[in-house]
């Protein structure tokens, strides 16, 4: 029986490579080597990311690298390490929960060399790194409305609004989106909905709730609205 054959490549390159991957694949992460496309209402063929890494240095000598990552890649393969391995020690220093993927994903990026074996894994840096980037400036929006927001209407009141949406989270234990923005003069109002539409920026129309300072806004003076339609 033939022996596995192993190939290592520096963990710094590795990342890169995912990036370069995902630019490839038009910024998108494929697992499969097909995915449904709604533009085309059709099933489109795809070179998995983890595959386009692979196939960029686990080859013959004489080959052809099927990617070659930029400089731009080694800068964002940086950042991303740091900021991924950065946000690990602050939730242990906290004594936060860390989930099995993020430990598993920095410790691998926080050897020195990674094999063939890893390419899964590593190629999910880019999307993590993503949403680290994209939870952090919502946080400092938040942040930012906790020194200007006041209570809009009073309880039982209609109240129409230009709604800038900050952030979404899907509930469910209780079967809809909790949707928190602003109402563009430093305002921050929440409401539920069941209805995934709803949650974007617009002019919408609701009842209000009740009004509090909310621990989970830093300590933001909140408007919870009910009854909310687009209008």
């Amino acid at each position: 029986m033939p022996k596995f054959k192993e190939y290592k490549i520096q963990t710094r390159t590795l990342v890169a490579l995912a990036f370069a991957a995902q630019r490839a694949n038009g910024g998108a992460l494929h697992r499969d080597t097909r995915f449904f496309d709604p533009a085309q209402d059709a099933f489109v063929e795809v070179v998995p990311n983890k595959t386009l890494m692979l196939n960029s240095f686990a080859i013959e000598p004489g080959s052809n690298p099927e990617l070659v990552p930029t400089d731009e890649d080694f800068a964002q393969a940086d950042a991303a390490i740091s900021a991924i391995q950065g946000d690990v020690l602050v939730k242990k220093l906290a004594d936060r929960r860390v989930s099995d993927f993020q430990f598993n994903l920095s410790e691998a990026i926080g050897r020195d060399t990674c094999t063939q074996r890893d390419c899964g894994l590593v190629a999910f840096v880019p999307k993590t790194y993503a949403g680290m980037l994209e939870r952090q400036e919502k946080d400092e929006a938040k942040i930012g409305l906790a020194s200007t927001s006041e209570y809009l209407g009073r309880v039982g009141e209609k109240i129409q609004l230009d709604f800038t949406l900050i952030d979404s989270r899907y509930l469910q234990q209780y079967n809809c989106y909790s949707v928190t923005g602003h109402d563009g003069r430093g305002n921050m109002v929440n409401f539920l909905t069941a209805h995934q539409n709803l949650a974007v920026s617009g002019r919408i129309q609701g009842k209000v709730k009740r009004t509090e300072v909310s621990q989970y806004h830093n300590g933001a003076k909140v408007t919870n609205l009910n009854f909310v339609k687009r209008i």
